[in-house]
C-alpha cells in the first residue's frame, strides 16, 4: 500500500511554501502483530500464562508445597508422643531462639528439637545453615541436619558434599535424608538403589543409621523396599508443621 502525503502550504514572507510530512511506518514485526486475530491474541496469552503456573509450581511450590497442607483431611499430630520438633531452613529468614526456646509449642509441648537444612544436591549449602546449626545447640535443643535430595545430581556426589559439609556432635540427632522427587531419567529400581548407597555412604561415615523424610504415598510408591525403611527410622509427613516464622525476626 502505497504511503500517504500530507502536504502542508502556508505562507512566508509573502511566499507560499509546501512541506511534506510522511507518516512512519511501524517495523516488520508490528506489521506482522498487526495481521493476527483477536482469536490469537487470546490464546497466545493464555498459553503464556499456563507456561507461567507451570513453571512456578514445578521449581517454587512442588518442592515444598506439601509440607504447609495436610495431605488427608485436617491437621493433626501423632497422639501419645509429647516430644516435638521443627524443621527449619533459610525460608524461615532469622531466628528469633529466645522466643522459641520461651514460647515454641506444639499441640501444647514445648519444641525439643529442630532438623536444620544443611545442603540441597551436590553444590547448595543453604545460606543460614551455619548459624542455625550453632543457635540451636547454643539455646538448648537437640538438633539435626538433613539434606534435601536433588534429581539433578548423583546420589554418590551429594552423599559426599553433606559429608563435608555437615560436623555432628554427640547428642545431635542422625543425619537425615529429606526426598519428595524421583529423576525422570531413572527406572524406579534405579531411584531405589541411588537412596540406598546415599544412606550406606551417610551411615559409613557418621556411624549411625540415617533417617528418610518423605510422606506416605512416595514412600509406598518409591521406598518400600530400600532397607532402611524396614526399621523405624523413618519420618512420614502427613500434617503441617507448625510453621518455624512464627519465631522470625
Amino acid at each position: 500500500m502505497p504511503q500517504r502525503k500530507t502536504t502542508h502550504t502556508h505562507k512566508t514572507s509573502g511566499r507560499r511554501t509546501s512541506s511534506i510530512v510522511r507518516k512512519r511506518r511501524p517495523n516488520v514485526f508490528i506489521r506482522i502483530l498487526q495481521h493476527f486475530p483477536s482469536w490469537a491474541w487470546w490464546l497466545g496469552g493464555a498459553a503464556i500464562l499456563v507456561a507461567y503456573i507451570y513453571f512456578f509450581y514445578y521449581f517454587f511450590v512442588s518442592p515444598f508445597g506439601f509440607r504447609f497442607r495436610a495431605l488427608y483431611g485436617d491437621i493433626s499430630y501423632p497422639e501419645g508422643y509429647e516430644i516435638h520438633g521443627i524443621d527449619v531452613s533459610h525460608h524461615q529468614g532469622e531466628i528469633d531462639w529466645q522466643t522459641l526456646k520461651d514460647e515454641g509449642t506444639i499441640d501444647k509441648f514445648p519444641v525439643r528439637f529442630v532438623m536444620i537444612k544443611a545442603t540441597e544436591g551436590a553444590t547448595k549449602i543453604d545460606e543460614n545453615f551455619e548459624d542455625n546449626f550453632y543457635q540451636a545447640r547454643e539455646y538448648g535443643f537437640t538438633r539435626g541436619a538433613y539434606h534435601f535430595y536433588s534429581v539433578h545430581s548423583t546420589a554418590k556426589d551429594q552423599a559426599e558434599f553433606f559429608i563435608r559439609t555437615v560436623k555432628l556432635e554427640n547428642g545431635d540427632l542422625p543425619p537425615v535424608l529429606d526426598v519428595e522427587h524421583k529423576p525422570k531419567n531413572q527406572t524406579d529400581e534405579e531411584f531405589k538403589e541411588s537412596i540406598q548407597l546415599w544412606l550406606n555412604m551417610v551411615e559409613h561415615h557418621y556411624g549411625v543409621k540415617p533417617i528418610i523424610y518423605t510422606y506416605y504415598k512416595f514412600k509406598m510408591q518409591y521406598l518400600s523396599e530400600v532397607s532402611c525403611l524396614a526399621s523405624k527410622d523413618m519420618s512420614i509427613s502427613t500434617s503441617i508443621m507448625v510453621p518455624s516464622t512464627t519465631f522470625a525476626r
